[in-house]
């Protein structure tokens, strides 16, 4: 498969909603349409770098979340310094996905949303997926390369 290949199949999530958004550690998981992991669920996971902009600039990014608890603080406290980091990524739960591309040249990945936003990831690593689609109703994850389209079967 190429990209203009998984380019098609992600114009089927125009029209979508984000249904949920998920955040580990500072990779940004979307959701369409669906709850997460139901039989027909459609996934995207960007990891880093990555950056959601709106016409007045920069909104959020994968910069800034926590990764180690610092010396002197609590846990409350650093779950407190996470959750506030994720929260400025929940523009995307709720809005509708007006466009999906991909650059054919660097594999990055970008999502218009019908409110002005735009996710965008950064394909930055030469040896491992920089992001992935998957699709839970054909059983396929597609991981996506700089240099090309892992495809590999799921399990149910």
């Amino acid at each position: 498969m190429r990209l203009p290949e998984l380019e098609r199949l992600l114009q089927d999530l125009v029209g979508e909603v984000v249904t949920a958004k998920r955040i580990a550690g500072n990779s940004l998981s979307l959701w369409f349409s669906v709850a997460p992991k139901a039989l027909t669920a459609r996934r995207i996971w960007v990891d880093p770098p990555w950056r959601i902009e709106t016409s007045n600039g920069l909104e959020s990014s994968s910069y800034g979340f926590p990764g180690d608890k610092d010396e002197n603080e609590t846990e409350e406290q650093y779950r407190a310094r996470f959750e506030t980091a994720c929260a400025n990524s929940n523009c995307l739960e709720g809005n509708t996905l007006a466009s999906a591309s991909v650059d054919h040249h660097t594999s990055d990945l970008i999502l218009q949303f019908r409110d002005g936003r735009v996710l965008r990831q950064f394909a930055v690593d030469l040896t491992y997926e920089n992001w992935h689609f998957t699709d839970y109703a054909s059983r396929t994850r597609y991981g996506v390369l700089v240099t090309g389209i892992e495809i590999e079967t799921i399990d149910a």
